[in-house]
């Protein structure tokens, strides 16, 4: 959220909060939360948390209520529930909720921090629902024989490597924003990247593959570049994380840019073959810039 608060807001917090429990979504209200704590100067975290707690965390409740039909509201579902939020406001400004006079959430060795995979699962999954639910319909034959194709090899995580070429005003974009949403409506990380901003900003969650994969900036002057991360990074645990990597305008890339994440790959994977036989396991669709 990038709208400036009016100045009673900032040291108040009450009133934006009673106002969007009223008819916002739990996550819309931890979102609005997240905001007002990180970047409003917000008095009182405390207090705002422990009244405003079981709005924030209702749809998580509900999602457990599926399973455990008896279950209320606990010291669980508000763990769980700080989590998301601590992962929001680490999103916004790099930090910890305990940087706001608030306690960190305790989190098991399954759910170790990690900003990376935090960003890229920042989504309202059930607008996303509701999306694809509207969306779908409107695919053409040929494109939805491409969208079933793809969500098959995810489903089944059989991966494979996809190359998409078809004129300019054939509704691509759509397509490819299509499936980003519908895996990610399902809490399965996916990423978008091209090779310039204006063309990542077209794409659902889209950032350029310099920023996302840590290619140099003198592809052209090196000789052998390499991605600028890690093996067990939190970047490397994202990626591996990944089931959907989406490649737009993947023909304009240098060539060095692609066998420097061949590169990376090959050595994090202790492996030889192309990509490090990551395309096995996860879906790389590759775009042809429209003609």
């Amino acid at each position: 959220m990038n709208t400036v608060m009016p100045s009673h807001y900032i040291t108040g917090g009450d009133e934006p909060m009673e106002e969007t429990v009223q008819c916002r979504s739990p996550d819309k209200i931890r979102e609005l939360y997240a905001t007002l704590l990180s970047s409003c100067g917000l008095s009182n975290p405390k207090t705002r948390w422990n009244k405003y707690k079981e709005f924030m965390a209702e749809d998580i409740l509900h999602q457990l209520q599926q399973v455990h039909t008896d279950i209320t509201f606990n010291e669980h579902v508000y763990i769980k529930t700080l989590i998301i939020i601590e992962n929001k406001v680490f999103t916004m400004v790099g930090k910890k909720l305990d940087d706001f006079g608030m306690s960190s959430p305790r989190r098991d060795n399954m759910d170790d921090f990690d900003n990376e995979i935090a960003r890229e699962l920042d989504y309202d999954f059930l607008a996303l629902q509701h999306q694809v639910t509207e969306l779908v319909p409107q695919l053409l034959i040929e494109q939805n024989h491409v969208f079933m194709q793809v969500l098959r090899k995810i489903n089944f995580s059989s991966g494979g490597l996809f190359f998409l070429d078809a004129p300019g005003g054939t509704a691509k974009t759509f397509l490819l924003n299509l499936l980003l949403i519908s895996v990610r409506k399902d809490q399965k990380i996916t990423v978008a990247v091209a090779e310039s901003g204006i063309v990542a900003t077209l794409l659902n969650g889209g950032r350029t593959a310099h920023s996302v994969l840590k290619l140099p900036l003198n592809l052209s002057q090196e000789d052998s570049p390499i991605c600028n991360f890690s093996k067990n990074s939190s970047r490397d645990r994202m990626l591996r994380e990944r089931k959907l990597l989406v490649l737009d305008e993947n023909t304009m890339s240098h060539n060095k840019a692609i066998k420097a994440l061949n590169r990376i790959l090959q050595d994090f994977r202790d492996s030889t073959d192309i990509m490090g036989a990551w395309w096995f396991y996860w879906l790389v669709i590759s775009v042809k810039p429209s003609q």
